[in-house]
């Protein structure tokens, strides 16, 4: 087996110079080494920035300028800016701090463009709280950012990591104790006799925080948990030009960019640090091999790509490695075709306009028999039919975008309604019918998703 740094070598290769499968092949050159050089790639791309475990500077750091060139300092309403100048064009590091976007970039310039490495971190706060409840247990509520939480918290909406611990409002007898190391801090209010007792604050240098109350040595009361939701971008750049890109939520790997002159190529990662997906553009456009792995890293999908039309022969296959659709864009048309093995060569054919689907999209069987019928209008459905077997008609869900109006409805094989779903936005009221066409009582309000199938969202993803 080839080392992980010939793989890596060997895959930044591929991504610069184009598609390397036959598309006359029994089976695409790219399904099996592809994988492997992928999945090789994350043993090697390990988290190298130290903004994976940044905390703020309230003021600008010393910077390490080359020689000939001086520091320069600016500070703003939100936070600082520093760079290295020689005469009044940046030359060597530079660095700003914007504490209300809780946002810092680091980079690198050469007479006055961006050369060498760049990075940059922005941080987008959730919360956790876990309340006790005596006789039950506790409850957990999750927050979607800090701005829910300041009707409860104001002191929570500026929030940052911190190297040390701040000083913490201790009830009278209790002092405060602080350990401080390089994973991160803790800070609690004990009492004499080392209990616990008041205010306790942790927090990890990855930015992680918890805040809590305790009462003769125990919990009490609420519980808070910060998570930072760090992002952390890694770049490259060649005379102004970025040649490699790489994104982390977290300690999560999410993305790997790389251009070569005109050529782009991005490497997407599940969350599991297994490759997702390899595109490929020239310029902004589609060109070249694209490729998707389920998490099992086998072959999902696979097309090719010329000045953005897709070629004759795109394949999907699942977790399993069996086939499931074949397609092809019909030439001089918008017509797109599908074909699904799978399901007995059932075939759909949708309309495009722009790259988007446009009008009616339809599934039918072999015998002519209709599947699936579904309308879009700029690639967003409105309307849908689905048919049983037999013929007779299934559902039928029809919608309006400009109000966020849906009504589904369900029918039985016999052809008489089942069930029907009335929603406005989100909130849905759902009525269900007994044999002989008489509602029963309507169930409780529920939520909704847009009816879809896998080979739709393939096909309008074109």
């Amino acid at each position: 087996m080839k080392p992980t740094s010939t793989l890596l070598g060997s895959l930044l290769l591929v991504t610069a110079c184009g598609p390397a499968w036959s598309q006359n092949a029994a089976q695409p050159r790219g399904k099996t080494v592809a994988v492997a050089a992928a999945a090789s790639l994350t043993d090697t791309l390990a988290p190298t920035s130290e903004l994976h475990r940044w905390m703020p500077s309230a003021s600008p750091p010393e910077l390490d300028c080359p020689k000939g060139a001086a520091q320069e300092r600016r500070t703003t309403d939100t936070g600082w800016e520093t760079w290295c100048a020689r005469g009044k064009v940046k030359h060597g590091p530079a660095r700003v701090f914007d504490r209300a976007a809780r946002r810092e970039a680091r980079s690198t310039y050469e007479d006055g463009k961006l050369h060498g490495p760049a990075s940059e971190i922005r941080l987008r706060p959730g919360l956790s709280l876990t309340q006790a409840v005596q006789g039950y247990g506790s409850s957990h509520v999750q927050l979607a950012n800090l701005e829910e939480l300041t009707r409860a918290s104001a002191e929570l909406a500026g929030w940052l990591p911190s190297a040390t611990p701040p000083r913490l409002a201790c009830p009278e007898s209790t002092a405060q104790h602080d350990e401080v190391n390089a994973e991160g801090w803790k800070a609690e209010c004990r009492r004499l006799d080392g209990s616990a007792h008041g205010p306790a604050r942790t927090q990890s240098r990855a930015g992680q925080e918890t805040r809590s109350v305790h009462e003769n040595g125990r919990a009490a009361g609420a519980t808070i948990s910060i998570s930072d939701g760090r992002t952390v971008i890694e770049s490259t750049y060649e005379k102004g030009a970025q040649v490699r890109r790489l994104e982390w939520s977290g300690s999560v790997l999410l993305t790997l960019e790389v251009t070569r002159g005109e050529s782009r190529a991005l490497l997407r990662f599940h969350p599991t640090r297994i490759a997702a997906g390899l595109s490929r553009f020239k310029g902004d456009v589609r060109h070249g091999e694209w490729q998707s792995w389920h998490e099992n890293g086998k072959l999902a999908e696979q097309a090719v790509y010329e000045a953005g039309k897709e070629r004759p022969g795109a394949q999907r296959w699942d977790d399993q490695g069996r086939l499931i659709e074949t397609r092809r864009l019909v030439e001089g048309t918008g017509t797109v075709e599908a074909i699904h093995p799978g399901r007995g060569d059932e075939k759909t054919v949708c309309e495009r306009k722009a790259g988007k689907l446009q009008g009616s999209c339809r599934t039918t069987k072999k015998n002519g028999q209709l599947v699936d019928d579904t309308t879009y209008a700029g690639g967003v459905a409105l309307a849908r039919k689905t048919w049983y077997e037999g013929g007779g008609l299934r559902t039928e869900w029809k919608s309006d975008v400009q109000t966020g109006w849906s009504k589904q409805t369900n029918y039985h094989p016999e052809g008489r309604v089942e069930q029907t779903s009335e929603c406005l936005v989100s909130v849905c009221k759902t009525v269900v019918y007994d044999d002989k066409g008489n509602a029963t009582s309507p169930q409780s309000p529920d939520r909704t998703t847009l009816p879809t199938e896998g080979a739709l969202r393939s096909l309008q993803d074109m």
